[in-house]
């Protein structure tokens, strides 16, 4: 009798703790489910499988909901395939494998289930399990969402926004964005405020920005949360209101964006939309700064050299004011250069003091530039060639980004407080990575004007080359080209009057990229080519980045990203090449107009030493940018032997910078609201060499070849 009421009491606890046959939370629809799945009901052990994965009615139990999701897969259940895919692809339960994933996927996307063609899809556009494939995956997403998917119109719309798979089109990027939007989706609401704001693919309207900004923020979207801060601190679209600023900014920095605490840092600093608040200002620069954000280091190892804040501490000064001058940070480098220069928080060392100087000076930086010369003074001939040999090899950690796409990352499903549902495959919505708020715009950047001209065969070839030191082969980076190139991007749509389907628009392109654009030296007919119209099209090109003489004098280089610049003629893209092509497209548009700027200097040197490694200065031949190619407009930013310099305050290049200003009228020097060659001509000879010896104590003098009567941009 006693071992029968034992066996009924061990039977008991069993049916009641959460580790047995039935968890407490037994519900009547998990016995029915849990009896018709043994009985051998496909769609029970499908449901039932489900349970267990989402803890519904029963103990979350991965292992279980394996076993039951396979019997329903293996039996051809769609939902099950996908969740089992899923699994896999998550590592729940099992070990992660891709292939697997891969698998199941396809037997349910095969069979028409939307999220497993939606994860199929993600997989490809990532290259997990399969190789990359944008085209496949573009294919993958159209499906799903032409079905109403919310998840996947938001990926397509990414992908034609990037152009990745499909030909960039803002206008179609919009479309998608707007279907999931409107179903709520708060990353596409997000998106649709970000394309607003910039003027892609619609008129530039900062209340719309605001609108769908706000929709999102609603629903807990960080980004968007940080990007509406910005628009009420900036009083864009909305009157200035600091305390909204504030709110925001706090929402999006207490979810760990780096940008909100770096500017919900600043509100404190400066006591705008708060009491001002030293120790709080410290809080949230702390917080940045952990995460890598180097605006942040930099002020917050400013704060702890002044003691504004925190306790005055020469040590933390010189923690943080290195983590933000290895990113590149001008003000830290600086503070650098003094804090060795003194000895304070480190031992005084002259050569690592000169090496950040010169650094900072390199930028613009004018108090290092007279601190650094004033050092030599005080160095021997062997401390200086040390110092400036660092110089050389010094290679930020991270350079300035404007937007760097990164496929179908997991954000909020577009539910109230940014809720995401448990079930496993479920479609995300594709997300890139911020585009930097704390990356002032200046205003070059703003109120680009409206050109009178419509040239809708027009081509464009826009090339932003700035991340040379992702390759590892010693060439530094051009810190403003990412900048340079999406805002000339904007001046030759709106201002020029091109159509964007029409815009060739590349980041850090390779020798391969370069060659498929413009041809090779035996054939002629790149993508370019192939684009202009006969007789028909204007053409435009813009190339900012690194530029190089060959060391055995044959002539001039473009500088692609994967270069090793010691071997420069044979993995460099050369300018002979360059315009015997161009020459060729020349030919083909007939009285179609050109124009060609390359932002890049041929001297061999970049601003913090010579690109060449293992070669004597010396010995460098410098060569010309400019070509033979008749009936063009040629701009190069730079004479033979000069250096294209940067123009910090500004954050673009100082070539660049001009040339966009004068495109927004201060070139039209007899006010007619047309500007001409010449008159561009003169107004960049004037300011650019100007503000380069001013700012860099060098010569800068960009070359302009070209009728001088010829019509730039004529203002509506």
């Amino acid at each position: 009798m006693k071992r029968k009421l034992m066996y009924a009491a061990v039977l008991f606890y069993l049916l009641i703790t959460p580790n047995g046959l039935f968890a407490k939370d037994t519900t009547e629809l998990f016995k029915e489910t849990y009896q018709k799945a043994e009985a051998g009901d496909v769609e029970a052990k499908y449901n039932l499988g489900r349970m267990y994965y989402k803890g519904e009615s029963v103990s979350q139990d991965y292992k279980k909901a394996l076993k039951w999701l396979f019997k329903a897969a293996e039996q051809g259940n769609a939902g099950a395939q996908n969740n089992l895919g899923w699994m896999y692809y998550k590592g729940e339960g099992i070990s992660q494998d891709y292939k697997e994933a891969i698998k199941w996927f396809s037997k349910a996307a095969v069979q028409g289930n939307t999220k497993a063609q939606g994860n199929l899809s993600m997989m490809c556009a990532k290259g997990e399990g399969v190789p990359q494939d944008y085209k496949e995956a573009f294919m993958l997403f159209s499906k799903v969402a032409e079905q109403g998917n919310a998840g996947a119109q938001n990926n397509l719309g990414w992908m034609y926004y990037y152009g990745k798979g499909v030909p960039q089109d803002y206008k179609e990027a919009i479309k998608w964005f707007s279907k999931a939007a409107e179903q709520g989706n708060a990353v596409a609401q997000s998106a649709l405020g970000m394309m607003y704001a910039k003027g892609e693919g619609v008129p530039q309207d900062y209340k719309e920005a605001v609108k769908w900004y706000s929709k999102a923020a609603e629903q807990g979207d960080v980004d968007a949360q940080n990007k509406l801060g910005w628009m009420y601190a900036k009083g864009e679209g909305v009157p200035q209101d600091y305390k909204k600023a504030v709110k925001w900014y706090s929402s999006a920095a207490e979810q760990g964006d780096t940008n909100a605490q770096f500017s919900l840092g600043g509100m404190y600093l400066k006591g705008e939309g708060v009491p001002k608040d030293y120790k709080e200002a410290v809080k949230w620069f702390s917080r940045a700064a952990e995460q890598g954000n180097a605006y942040a280091q930099s002020i917050l190892g400013f704060l702890y050299y002044k003691g504004e804040g925190v306790p005055q501490d020469y040590k933390e000064a010189f923690k943080w004011c290195s983590k933000a001058a290895e990113q590149g940070k001008d003000l830290s480098q600086n503070m650098l250069g003094d804090m060795y220069l003194k000895g304070e928080g480190v031992p005084q060392n002259h050569t690592q003091a000169y090496k950040w100087y010169n650094l900072a000076a390199a930028q613009g930086y004018e108090t290092a530039k007279k601190d650094r010369d004033s050092l030599t003074f005080n160095m021997s001939s062997a401390q200086l060639a040390e110092a400036q040999r660092l110089s050389r090899e010094f290679r930020p950690r991270a350079a300035d980004a404007v937007a760097v796409p990164e496929t179908a990352k997991v954000a909020s499903t577009g539910k109230p407080g940014g809720q995401t549902d448990k079930a496993p495959g479920e479609i995300k919505e594709g997300k890139p990575m911020t585009w930097t708020v704390v990356d002032a715009v200046v205003e070059v950047d703003e109120n680009i004007p409206k050109g009178k001209a419509k040239r809708p065969d027009g081509i464009a070839v826009i090339i932003g080359n700035g991340h040379y030191s992702r390759y590892g082969n010693g060439i530094p980076d051009v810190t403003y080209a990412g900048r340079d190139a999406v805002y000339m991007k904007r001046y030759v749509v709106e201002t020029l009057g091109f159509s964007e389907k029409n815009v060739i628009y590349k980041e850090d392109v390779t020798q391969g990229n370069l060659a498929t654009i413009f041809g090779t030296e035996n054939n002629y007919r790149g993508k370019l080519y192939n684009y202009v119209k006969a007789g028909k099209s204007d053409v435009f090109v813009y190339y900012t980045g690194h530029g190089a003489p060959d060391p055995a004098g044959k002539g001039a280089f473009l500088v692609p990203v994967d270069a090793n610049v010691d071997n420069i003629s044979s993995n460099g893209y050369s300018l002979e090449t360059f315009y015997k092509n161009l020459g060729k497209v020349r030919e083909k548009i007939g009285n179609g107009g050109m124009t060609v700027i390359l932002d890049a200097c041929f001297s061999g040197d970049s601003g913090v030493g010579v690109l060449f490694r293992n070669i004597s200065p010396a010995m460098i031949k410098t060569a010309s940018p400019v070509g033979n190619l008749e009936e063009a407009v040629i701009f190069t930013s730079a004479g033979e032997s000069e250096v294209s310099q940067w123009y910090p305050d500004k954050r673009h290049s100082l070539f660049t910078y001009f040339f966009m200003k004068g495109l927004q009228g201060d070139a039209d020097r007899n006010k007619n609201r047309t500007i001409t060659v010449g008159e561009m001509r003169d107004y960049l000879k004037n300011n650019v060499s100007y503000l380069a010896r001013r700012l860099g104590g060098r010569e800068q003098n960009p070359v302009i070849v070209g009728e001088e009567s010829l019509e730039l941009v004529s203002f509506r």
